[in-house]
């Protein structure tokens, strides 16, 4: 496991994951993660000789250029920012109001308070965590410029594109250069969480590119049934993560079930699995549960595309009625 802390904690991130994903990529020379979100893969896998980093957002992309190019600047700007309420207002009504007057640094610096000092590391949701530990004065003042120090070097001559994953693929697609993509897209039924939309159809399109690239991929994604409908033709392997939080001296740790999708355009090997990391169970997803998922989905979609011509011609119906009805009550 690296020693490399990341800059921020996002929602989605594979830290709890980084080993398991990192232990069945192949090899490659061009690393380049499509949706870095917080680049936890990134941080805890050793650098390939390239390494590109990139995200839709691009308050997150100029975070992390700062951090690469201009580390000293933001840690002085850092050291003398009070973690408090008061500032987290200010920071975020710049934040809403497109970060317009600020500089590209400052907007790093109010953009990381932001996402260190929101409840959750959800800045839509503009409410400031009081929480001493993580969150506190200390941790945010001393840890985060020791961490961001730490990051600094690991970003150095990495490039950071603030793209769309279509135009990533269109610029970077070169199997003749060892190119590898990791790719974790908003999950389904989780896009609010973000502020970039990303829709069904743009799930769809993530897939239509995926199955042309002639790269070799790897994509993590939450146990969605249309998720393994849509990449039934390719190797799917799903990761059964039990993890403790919470509980007491009497009731003991809860414990909570989460299951991630590994998805690849290559046999992969078995993720390796870490005795001092939390309990996990990996199942390969056979091509019988691809093809009765995939049927199931099929039927589903049927039923539904039957609803939605039910439900229009019902609509047709109180329109034509609801114009018979004008007509009597104007006496024509």
């Amino acid at each position: 496991m690296s020693l490399i802390p990341k800059i921020v904690q996002w929602y989605g991130g594979k830290q709890q994951i980084a080993d398991e994903i990192i232990s069945i990529m192949p090899e490659h020379r061009h690393y380049i993660e499509v949706f870095m979100g917080g680049a936890a893969i990134f941080f805890n896998k050793s650098k390939a000789p390239l390494n590109t980093l990139n995200d839709v957002n691009g308050n997150l992309t100029n975070l992390f250029i700062q951090v690469r190019d201009h580390y000293d600047e933001l840690s002085e700007k850092l050291y003398w920012t009070l973690y408090s309420h008061k500032q987290y207002k200010i920071f975020y009504n710049q934040y809403l109001s497109g970060f317009k007057e600020q500089s590209d640094l400052d907007r790093a610096m109010a953009f990381l308070f932001l996402v260190r000092a929101s409840y959750a590391s959800n800045i839509q949701g503009g409410c400031f965590s009081a929480a001493i530990g993580t969150n506190s004065a200390t941790s945010f003042n001393q840890s985060m410029i020791e961490k961001l120090k730490l990051a600094r070097h690991k970003l150095d001559s990495v490039i950071i594109e603030n793209c769309s994953f279509i135009d990533i693929f269109k610029k970077y697609d070169k199997p003749e250069e060892k190119v590898f993509f990791y790719c974790d897209p908003p999950y389904l039924g989780t896009e609010d969480f973000y502020e970039s939309e990303f829709d069904w159809d743009l799930h769809k399109v993530l897939f239509n590119f995926l199955s042309k690239c002639k790269s070799k991929w790897l994509l993590s994604y939450n146990n969605a049934p249309e998720i393994i409908s849509l990449y039934k033709d390719f190797y799917i392997q799903k990761i059964d993560i039990k993890y403790s939080f919470g509980g007491n001296s009497i009731t003991g740790a809860l414990v909570k079930n989460k299951q991630e999708l590994l998805i690849t355009n290559y046999y992969p090997k078995r993720p390796q699995l870490h005795l001092l990391d939390n309990p996990k169970e990996i199942d390969e997803i056979t091509d019988e549960d691809k093809k009765r998922i995939h049927f199931q989905e099929e039927q589903k979609r049927i039923e539904d595309e039957r609803q939605q011509a039910k439900d229009k011609q019902l609509s047709k119906r109180a329109k034509q009625n609801f114009k018979q009805d004008d007509l009597f009550a104007s006496g024509v």
